[in-house]
């Protein structure tokens, strides 16, 4: 390692094993606490879905230094969550998936004031861990709602079946743009260890589930769809396994049906 100012909180030495140096303890106010936490969810979820230029985005809260702070950040930070100096997590090599995720609409025909529920779900996905989801809809035709009540951009849709098992601390992210047609929502086990290592992964199953009012009867699709702050996501999707590695391929993204 070279060009390196050497500064009064730098030491110099040298030893025969590997220094292990944790990503994932964010400095706050200047000053890391030398544990990976919530302290540190928190300070990245200031920046969540932000990119370089953006005023929350931040180097710091950019744990892979992509120029976005996305669910590979979050998904980075579960991997070393509760980390300390002393502690060590071993690297495990990522299975490939062979599944699925698709997105399922009740119906394709409706009225105005018609709800249409468009139900995310997973299958034969291994080892997952997390998502991050972008959809795409035409705000003029459809509205989100919960309970009857119009989303706002930091409404997390209705949780499925999986990825809400509170023994590994689910964490939840939304960055949604109404006025746009977004919904832009994830989440992930923090507790990455744990849930390996009790190895009954969750592969399949719902994971959200989003009502959609009919504004009008125009012709309409609700769809999976690329976003600028998901450069390598597949179709608006991330998928993460439980060591922490994103899958670029390998599974399949099935999109709905047209409405109307």
């Amino acid at each position: 390692m070279g060009n390196v100012a050497v500064t009064s909180n730098i030491q110099i030495g040298s030893q025969t094993n590997p220094i292990l140096m944790w990503t994932g303890d964010v400095p706050v106010s200047g000053v890391q606490d030398n544990v990976i936490n919530t302290v540190d969810q928190i300070e990245i979820s200031r920046g969540f879905n932000t990119s370089a230029g953006s005023p929350d985005y931040t180097l710091d809260r950019d744990l892979n230094k992509d120029g976005n702070i996305d669910m590979i950040d979050i998904s980075i930070l579960s991997r070393h969550f509760n980390a300390t100096p002393g502690s060590y997590i071993p690297v495990v090599s990522n299975i490939m998936p062979t599944g699925k995720i698709k997105m399922q609409v009740d119906k394709t025909i409706a009225n105005v004031g018609d709800i249409v529920t468009a139900t995310v779900s997973i299958q034969d996905i291994s080892n997952l861990i997390g998502y991050q989801i972008n959809i795409k809809y035409d705000p003029a035709v459809l509205q989100p709602v919960i309970d009857g009540i119009p989303y706002t951009n930091s409404t997390f849709p209705t949780k499925g079946t999986i990825l809400s098992n509170q023994t590994y601390s689910p964490f939840d992210l939304v960055d949604n743009k109404l006025i746009n047609g977004v919904l832009n929502f994830s989440s992930a086990y923090l507790c990455m260890a744990k849930y390996r290592q009790n190895a009954q992964p969750e592969t399949s199953g719902t994971l959200a589930v989003i009502n959609f009012k009919v504004l009008n009867n125009t012709p309409t699709h609700i769809k999976f769809e690329g976003y600028k702050s998901m450069p390598r996501a597949i179709l608006g999707t991330y998928l993460y396994d439980w060591n922490g590695a994103t899958y670029n391929s390998g599974y399949s993204v099935i999109q709905p049906q047209r409405i109307n």
